[in-house]
């Protein structure tokens, strides 16, 4: 799973005989992705097993008061997932993670406690990376601007590149990443 500050979530059961990697970020807290993805597995929560890997930390994440508002309306609980400096509002994605892990009983929550923007040098930082950001300013749009649910998009490339991957046919050329030659990308593991 590519992120780029947001978190990656690896969730398995203590027997082992599944891994799933899900890209969660602010919106998916706000619509409930993780609840969401570990009912369409029908896993007990008891034996779930969820590590969140490197993302970005509260310390560096700061957001507008429309979205504490928006966040705290969703929830009241949500409050305390952030805190507020010199009138800026920074937000915990790890802490809330954990807490919607906990809404539905997944006790079994690790975080790695690993920052992207203060750590870039290890991990992609979406906010530290100023020369990838100036090249998409001109070329890059924010689809959800444009009236489209932009979580579906992704959704829907990803399972694109999944089943080319799954397919064995390329899904990275050299006329857009640069690679040598095309290629495909992923390992499927089968564990039952």
């Amino acid at each position: 799973v590519y992120t780029a500050d947001c978190m990656p979530i690896v969730i398995t059961n203590n027997a082992g005989s599944f891994v799933s990697i899900i890209h969660v970020g602010w919106k998916g807290l706000f619509n409930d992705f993780i609840s969401t993805f570990i009912s369409s597995i029908s896993i007990d929560c008891n034996s779930c097993i969820a590590w969140i890997g490197p993302s970005i930390s509260q310390k560096f994440y700061s957001v507008d008061g429309l979205f504490y508002d928006c966040f705290v309306r969703k929830d009241e609980e949500y409050r305390k997932f952030f805190i507020k400096i010199k009138g800026k509002y920074y937000f915990s994605l790890q802490d809330s993670a954990i807490y919607e892990f906990g809404k539905i009983h997944v006790k079994q929550v690790f975080d790695s406690n690993l920052c992207t923007y203060e750590n870039n040098n290890l991990f992609f930082s979406y906010r530290k990376n100023k020369t990838l950001m100036r090249f998409l300013k001109d070329k890059a749009y924010n689809i959800d601007k444009l009236n489209y649910n932009g979580d579906f998009i992704e959704s829907q490339a990803f399972a694109y590149l999944s089943i080319r991957s799954y397919l064995k046919k390329p899904i990275s050329y050299p006329g857009t990443t640069n690679v040598n030659i095309p290629v495909t990308g992923g390992e499927i593991i089968i564990n039952y």
